[in-house]
């Protein structure tokens, strides 16, 4: 029996950088019934693993607020005796999937700031795989991020533990709050991919979490992100009331489909790309569930795919002519024999097609069909049709205002940051989300004005190479040019040098100017970043430093509210070679009132901790 948890992931204590967890990182797999290692070490920050002490280690699944243990691993061993535990995954607890994390539970030592917490710290996100079980709906929720995680008091209460099962697997503990709003910088969920999840711990701070009551009605059960629908075969999207306002009776009957997208557009109306409507007019009140057929010509084989419910009738609370909407998490379709255009691939990036745009009251939405006929009635409900009557465009003048502005958002964990590069006015087009480069083949990186300040011409001459990291945190792994002017010429191309690291999409590419500083910190370089992508045909590895950035731990901590200063150190783990220097750069660079700041997560089709810091008129470096 599984119940939820409503802790924090990583509340703003020191002691979630004490235990530094080095396996699993956010590229492993571990095979259930198979022996599997978990190892930490020392930070070197404050409380030492002595401090942290005797600890329970277990694997859990869940978002910032609500986490369910799937499976003890050790109910009480000293960490700053021991520095790794051997254990064989429980096949039952879960589906293969990538969203299964290891938390530490101190026994002894309380968070600094919240005595009523335990310290606690978490590894990153990695994959279970020959697994047999099946998240249950609550978990599944939890997983998504959605309505049975809402923003919690301000004000901390008791935290209590139960046992649900005679095993020593299946057990959970509950949480009534999370941290208050100052403290909310450090509500980090340590894992690279928790970004959805994670900003609705930032509401005081930044408007991009759904403060739209109309995102808490429709609490999408069906498909999860682990969920993969077969093209050509019927699949089923089921949904619950989530118990929190507006009903489902409220939301009342809506238009389903399948879409892509960012935060800003997604292809259809309101900002973004409607792929195939499933059900024009279904009243989610009346209904649970409905089956569809997974039209293959849509796109590719991909996991970009998500449901955006739309209601017919009900509108956005706060801004009236935006209906109220809902999301599914991200699901995969295989099977596909479509592709994406430049336009949606752009918008999956969260590139140059979602601009940030000026707070202002949302304009009209106008959509321009691809095909006569294919704009459907509200009653209508195909079951098939050609790929031209799928694919239309709509876009919108303007984004909500910064109050408001959580109602363009999907629900959809980690696009927030991908518009980063709109911020910069360097719109990075190759690579994007999808894409992957192969070790020793050249490759092309391509960028454009995005139309906002600063101008190429402003940014002028830049470095550009390839990171890895997280938002503070970052580590050159090899450097593509080291002077070219960004306004003078529109891509470079270049050789991935296979040793600099293992196949992983943790990669991206960053662009640093030479002669423009960062608007608001004069001792920060501009910078823009791609997003996420694959390199293949590797051959090297990643050291346990660079692992721990790109799981957002301990070697990034939350910088200091006073200094503004950048440093480059070297690191020693990587390759020699001229084109693959490695170098770590670290900032510390905030003040109190931009603690959004305080973010783990690494630019990618989530870039949100970059986002965040950005909208807040700061860089992260």
């Amino acid at each position: 029996m599984f119940t939820k948890v409503f802790v924090t992931l990583a509340l703003a204590s020191t002691a979630f950088a004490t235990v530094f967890v080095t396996s699993p990182v956010a590229s492993s797999k571990f095979e259930a019934g198979k022996e599997n290692t978990i190892r930490w070490q020392e930070s070197g920050d404050a409380p030492a693993l002595a401090e942290f002490g005797p600890a329970r280690i277990s694997i859990y699944a869940g978002n910032s607020q609500q986490q369910t243990l799937l499976q003890a691993i050790e109910t009480n061993i000293d960490v700053s005796k021991e520095s790794s535990v051997t254990f064989t995954p429980d096949a039952s607890i879960g589906p293969n999937g990538s969203e299964y994390f290891i938390r530490f539970e101190s026994l002894s030592l309380k968070d600094s700031t919240q005595p009523q917490f335990p310290a606690l710290a978490f590894s990153a996100k990695f994959a279970l795989e020959s697994m047999t079980g099946v998240f249950n709906a609550t978990v599944a929720s939890q997983i998504a991020g959605q309505a049975t995680a809402p923003l919690a008091s301000v004000r901390p209460a008791s935290t209590t533990v139960s046992s649900t099962s005679s095993t020593s697997q299946k057990a959970s503990t509950a949480a009534s709050t999370t941290p208050s709003p100052s403290q909310t910088s450090g509500a980090m969920a340590v894992s690279a991919g928790f970004a959805g999840a994670l900003l609705s711990a930032l509401v005081a701070f930044v408007a991009l979490t759904f403060a739209s009551a109309a995102f808490a009605a429709v609490f999408v059960t069906s498909p999860i992100d682990t969920t993969t629908f077969p093209a050509g075969q019927q699949a089923t999207v089921s949904w619950q009331d989530d118990g929190s306002a507006p009903s489902l009776s409220s939301f009342g009957p809506a238009k389903i489909s399948i879409y892509v997208g960012n935060s800003q557009q997604q292809v259809g109306s309101l900002y973004n790309t409607s792929l195939q409507l499933i059900n024009g007019n279904v009243d989610v009140s009346q209904s649970s569930s409905i089956t569809f057929t997974p039209d293959p010509s849509i796109g590719p084989n991909s996991n970009e795919y998500f449901i955006r419910f739309e209601s017919l009738s009900l509108k956005d609370a706060n801004q009236p002519s935006i209906p109220a909407l809902a999301f599914s998490h991200k699901f995969s379709l295989s099977g596909m024999t479509g592709v994406f255009s430049a336009a949606v691939s752009s918008q999956i990036a969260g590139q140059s097609t979602a601009p940030i745009q000026p707070a202002a009251t949302p304009a009209s939405t106008t959509g321009s069909s691809t095909a006569a006929g294919s704009n459907p009635t509200a009653g209508s409900n195909p079951t098939s049709a050609s790929s031209t009557s799928k694919k239309a465009t709509s876009t919108a003048s303007s984004t909500p205002t910064s109050s408001h502005s959580s109602s363009a958002m999907s629900i959809h964990a980690g696009w927030a940051g991908a518009v980063l590069s709109a911020l910069v006015g360097i719109t990075i087009t190759e690579p994007f989300g999808v894409t992957t480069w192969a070790a020793g083949k050249e490759a092309t990186i391509r960028w454009r004005d995005d139309g906002s300040a600063p101008t190429l011409a402003e940014f002028g001459p830049a470095k550009i190479s390839i990171y890895v990291g997280n938002s503070r945190q970052q580590t050159s792994l090899q450097l593509l040019d080291g002077n070219v002017d960004v306004s003078k010429n529109s891509s470079i191309t270049f050789t991935p040098d296979a040793t600099i690291g293992p196949n992983s999409g943790e990669y991206f590419i960053r662009v640093e100017s030479l002669s423009l500083k960062d608007a608001t910190q004069s001792t920060i370089p501009a910078l823009a970043f791609s997003a996420r992508f694959t390199l293949s045909g590797m051959t090297g590895t990643f050291s346990a430093a660079v692992q721990s950035q790109i799981a957002g731990q301990s070697t990034a901590p939350l910088p200091s509210v006073t200094s503004s200063t950048t440093s480059s150190t070297s690191a020693t783990s990587t390759t020699s070679s001229s084109t693959s220097k490695s170098t770590t750069a670290t900032g510390s660079s905030a003040n109190a009132s931009q603690s959004s700041s305080a973010m783990d997560i690494n630019p990618h089709v989530g870039l949100a901790g970059v986002l965040l810091s950005a909208l807040a008129g700061i860089t992260l470096f």
